[in-house]
């Protein structure tokens, strides 16, 4: 194996490592967790993992741009903040069990608008408890009619 490949192999097992961390994290995720706030580096992970960019960060987590950068320095994210943050975390988790843990389908479902939100992506529907509860819905649903 040349140089190349193995600094290439080495960096997507780190990626796959910290998907792989993001997803037990969402699984475990304790409400005394939420409220202590969790840690930034799971939003860095979320956003990677989604391709999300700064803007939708923002409007997932109802912060401005700004205030996302001093949580990135502080390290950790306030507890609304996390609150939302799991809302991601657990929507992405039901996501990939929707889509037979394809994660490329998850994402691509995820980040697509959908005339059923009114034009809106899922990922932007999470910002209320009645989005959440409506895509969580229509990913049962998918998880049920979908062919094996």
């Amino acid at each position: 194996m040349q140089a190349e490949e193995r600094t290439s192999q080495h960096a997507f097992d780190a990626k796959m490592r910290r998907v792989l961390e993001v997803k037990k994290r969402a699984s475990v995720a304790q409400a005394s967790e939420v409220r202590e706030g969790l840690p930034y580096e799971h939003l860095d992970m979320m956003a990677e993992t989604l391709g999300l960019d700064p803007a939708a960060l923002s409007h997932v987590l109802k912060v401005s741009p700004r205030t996302l950068q001093r949580r990135r320095k502080e390290g950790q994210l306030r507890p609304a903040e996390s609150d939302r943050l799991w809302r991601l975390m657990h929507i992405y988790d039901q996501a990939l069990d929707a889509f037979d843990r394809r994660e490329e389908e998850a994402r691509l479902w995820l980040t697509t608008p959908k005339r059923t939100l009114q034009g809106e992506t899922p990922v932007e529907h999470l910002d209320t408890e009645p989005g959440l509860r409506l895509v969580e819905q229509m990913l049962a649903t998918i998880a049920h009619t979908m062919p094996a």
